[in-house]
């Protein structure tokens, strides 16, 4: 058990990461090394409503962080069909996981 606590140290430094780096996906990461965190210690320091929340917020600046990054791309002058293959790069490859976002997002 106690690897997992070396996946959720590894999870929340690639997410701190991923708030400047763009090719990792910062907040997907940082809440699932914090669900983990959670779930390990069987949600007695943080309660499931509050990951709820926190996962809702996480959400919510994942969409945002994901229509900057195609704003962004437009004004920089892509074709319509280099923001939709990234679109659905990254939407496809949350199916896959972390690997998939990251994997998804690149290849679309």
């Amino acid at each position: 058990m106690e690897w997992l606590w070396l996946v959720v140290a590894l999870l929340v430094v690639l997410g701190m990461l991923g708030m400047v780096l763009p090719l990792l996906p910062g907040v997907p990461l940082l809440f699932g090394g914090l669900l983990l965190a959670a779930w390990l210690d069987d949600f007695s320091r943080v309660s499931a409503l509050t990951m709820g929340v926190i996962g809702i917020v996480a959400a919510l600046a994942w969409l945002v962080d994901l229509l900057a990054s195609l704003l962004t791309a437009r004004s920089a002058g892509a074709s319509k069909l280099a923001l939709w293959g990234t679109l659905a790069g990254a939407l496809l490859g949350l199916a896959g996981g972390v690997p998939g976002l990251i994997i998804g997002t690149v290849l679309g």
